[in-house]
C-alpha cells in the first residue's frame, strides 16, 4: 500500500500511525485531531472515516491484519482498547497498567506485547 497523504491534523502533536494493507485504512492517534480517540483514515479517499474513543490520552496503535483489529494503548488510564476495524466501534478495553505507550504485535503467533514506558 502506497500512503499518498495524510490529513495534516493527524501529525500536530501525534504519536503512533499504522496501517492495515489489507483494507487501506491508516489509524493515528496523538495530540492533533479529536481527543482520546483514535482517527481512521481511507487511504483511498485521504479522508477521515471514524474517530472511536479509545481513553485517556492514546499513546500507541497497533494493527492486526488478520483479525482486522486495532489495539490502541491509553497512557494516562492504563488501558488498551480493541477497536473493530470493519465498523470502527470499541469492542473491548483491557486494563494493563498505568503508563502504557506502545504496542506491537505478531498477529500469525497470536501474540500482543505491551511495552511500558520508561524514563530516560
Amino acid at each position: 500500500m502506497q500512503i499518498t497523504a495524510i490529513p495534516f491534523q493527524l501529525f500536530a502533536g501525534g504519536w503512533g500511525v499504522a496501517a492495515n494493507e489489507s483494507t487501506g485504512m491508516l489509524y493515528a492517534v496523538g495530540k492533533g485531531g479529536v481527543p482520546d480517540s483514535v482517527q481512521v483514515v481511507d487511504n483511498s479517499t485521504d479522508t477521515i472515516v471514524a474517530t472511536p474513543s479509545t481513553g485517556a490520552n492514546p499513546e500507541n496503535v497497533a494493527v492486526d491484519e488478520v483479525a482486522d483489529r486495532i489495539y490502541v494503548t491509553n497512557y494516562d488510564d492504563g488501558t488498551l482498547a480493541v477497536v473493530d476495524g470493519i465498523d470502527n466501534t470499541v469492542v473491548a478495553t483491557v486494563t494493563v497498567g498505568a503508563g502504557s505507550t506502545s504496542v506491537s504485535g505478531l498477529p500469525w503467533k497470536g501474540c500482543l506485547r505491551r511495552l511500558p514506558y520508561q524514563a530516560p
